[in-house]
């Protein structure tokens, strides 16, 4: 039983290049598509532009101003992506996991009861998720 254990798990393949790569092309459509909108956006708003330059703006004013704008509406974006990401990601290990399981966070004094210890003797808090 073993002996086949061991041929199944050595006939496996790795998906890790594979998941590398369709991370790369996934960052770089993003990229490209950002891009993208950002000028299609800048195009929308040549009327705009028209009357900053009209109001005695430099080229270089106006390009600054409409960066800025860019730039902050990409960090607002990115820091709610991340915080969304961080909850989608705990909701999905969440999911994986049995209906039995345990779950268990190192304690925050060495004091804690728990039934368990941490391998390094110290204690740590369970409970069942159920």
């Amino acid at each position: 039983m073993r002996q086949q254990a061991l041929a199944a798990a050595g006939q496996s393949q790795n998906f890790g290049g594979l998941f590398l790569g369709f991370s790369i092309f996934l960052i770089v459509a993003a990229l490209l598509l950002m891009a993208l909108l950002f000028q299609f956006g800048i195009e929308q708003r040549a009327t705009e532009v028209g009357t900053l330059l009209a109001l005695g703006f430099t080229p270089r004013q106006v390009r600054r101003l409409l960066l800025l704008e860019g730039g902050a509406l990409s960090l607002v974006g990115g820091l709610i992506g991340v915080v969304g990401g961080i909850w989608y990601a705990r909701t999905m290990l969440l999911g994986f996991q049995p209906s039995g399981a345990t779950r268990c966070k190192p304690p925050r004094s060495i004091t804690t009861p728990s039934r368990r210890r941490w391998p390094s003797g110290r204690r740590r808090r369970c409970w069942s998720r159920g």
